[in-house]
This record gives structure tokens, C-alpha cells and sequence, in this order.
């Protein structure tokens, strides 16, 4: 699994925090659907950078992380 440094600390505590929402019995089910939403975007966010870095690294060998 490709890490970068800089991205995936943030993104874990992104979708800690919006799975704490989602969890929380006192959330409106509209937050919640909203937290859901934004960690599906976040999750295909992630899918495409490591597609891109992969494809950087197989086309012009360079291991950016």
C-alpha cells in the first residue's frame, strides 16, 4: 500500500471522524447520510490517487512515496 506522509494521516482521522457521526445515536440521519457520502468520495479519492502513483512508478519509475 502506498503512503504518503503528508495525506494519509489526515485521511485517517477524516474518516475516524465522520464514522464517529455516523455512529453517534444522537445525529441527525441527514449528518449522517452527509458523513457517509463524504467518506464514499474520500475512499474513491484514495482508489484514484494510488492508481496514479502506481501508473507513475510502472511508467516512468519514479517512487514518489
Amino acid at each position: 500500500m502506498i503512503k504518503s506522509k503528508s495525506y494519509y494521516p489526515k485521511y485517517f482521522k477524516e474518516i475516524e471522524s465522520l464514522r464517529k457521526i455516523i455512529v453517534n445515536t444522537d445525529t441527525p440521519i441527514e449528518e449522517k447520510n452527509i458523513a457517509y457520502e463524504k467518506i464514499q468520495k474520500l475512499e474513491e479519492n484514495k482508489g484514484k490517487e494510488e492508481k496514479i502513483v502506481s501508473l507513475i512508478k510502472e511508467k516512468l519509475g519514479f517512487d514518489t512515496y
